[in-house]
């Protein structure tokens, strides 16, 4: 039997065995990874796409998206183009890449290339939108955004909790409670429900650059370059829609965005997830590996959010789905080097 119990000694900048060794102990090579993914794409790739939404993976529903060429169609890419801008003014951004410290702050500051921001008196406006054929009206600019309710969200969602905190009934108040966390993860955001979902202990952009701090400058553990998007509120109100019904517009918008925001490169490969849910059971949900995935990280980024959010759902399987809150408790997106 493999006995891998004195791989590590008490002191933890020491490894007992070497990576070279351990490499080779485990027998795994390039070729051989290599070769497992070329099977694993071509036959799992290929398999029907599920009735059940929380057997579909971010790739397959991204495939079922509608596609409108919209190059050569001046009218739309400048909404694009403008909206775009919209939202990288509104996006945070926390970036650790290797080095001591981090920068955190608006998307524009983090980088001093970044010079370009949305000149004033330039928002796109309602009439504009109006303008376009229904399907390719975008769903959401930095200003507006669609919703499936009116709004008032974050005001319903306190005056809940109120009563949680009021409520001496243990099992109202669990009802109380769990009912408010079902609706921060599953109804329209507003600007009450996102400072919520800002304040989850359990997002990454919470403890990550603690971690980062800690465990610097030892040399035992390896930390990917990780970029940390506090999302935009338009954007990630996105999830809250359903999101087969959004318009192609609309993909290329958050599929621009991402490509900007992360400042995403083609040939490289990455891990994606959001603050606190990856859905990586299915692999193919968190893995991005080629230039046409790097293209698409938006619209993954997003189906994984929505995904996350059907979970406060009942039974969206069709097959007796519990509700489960917690997966949607956050308002991060994050695109991390692979290693």
């Amino acid at each position: 039997m493999l006995d891998l119990s004195n791989i590590f000694n008490k002191d933890m900048k020491k490894a007992i065995m070497s990576k070279e060794k351990l490499a080779e102990m485990l027998r795994v090579t390039p070729e051989a990874l290599k070769a497992f993914e070329k099977s694993y794409q071509l036959h799992s790739m290929n398999e029907p796409i599920s009735d059940n939404l929380f057997k579909v993976n971010a790739k397959q529903a991204a495939s079922l998206n509608p596609k409108q060429d919209v190059h050569g169609k001046g009218k739309v890419q400048d909404l694009i183009d403008r909206i775009v801008n919209e939202l990288l003014d509104q996006a945070l951004i926390y970036e650790y890449d290797g080095k001591p410290g981090f920068t955190y702050g608006n998307i524009y500051s983090c980088n001093q290339t970044r010079t370009v921001k949305v000149p004033e008196n330039s928002e796109v406006t309602l009439e504009e939108i109006n303008e376009l054929p229904k399907e390719l009206r975008p769903d959401l600019t930095g200003r507006y955004v669609k919703k499936s309710l009116s709004d008032g969200t974050g005001d319903a969602l306190l005056e809940q909790y109120q009563q949680y905190l009021n409520t001496k009934d243990p099992r109202k108040k669990r009802f109380l409670y769990d009912h408010f966390r079902q609706g921060l993860d599953m109804l329209d955001l507003d600007g009450i429900s996102y400072a919520i979902l800002d304040r989850c202990q359990n997002s990454i952009g919470n403890w990550f650059p603690r971690l980062v701090n800690a465990i610097f400058y030892s040399d035992f553990f390896q930390l990917p370059k990780t970029k940390i998007m506090k999302v935009p509120l338009p954007v990630l109100q996105m999830s809250r829609m359903e999101y087969t019904e959004l318009s192609s517009t609309t993909f290329q918008i958050i599929d621009q965005f991402c490509q900007k925001a992360f400042e995403l490169d083609e040939t490289k490969e990455y891990f994606i997830k959001t603050g606190v849910f990856s859905s990586k059971f299915d692999f193919r949900n968190a893995y991005i590996h080629d230039a046409k995935e790097v293209k698409e990280i938006g619209e993954y980024l997003l189906f994984i959010s929505f995904q996350a959010s059907c979970f406060a759902h009942y039974d969206l399987s069709g097959r007796n789905q519990p509700s489960i809150y917690g997966a949607a408790t956050t308002n991060e997106w994050v695109v991390r080097e692979f290693i």
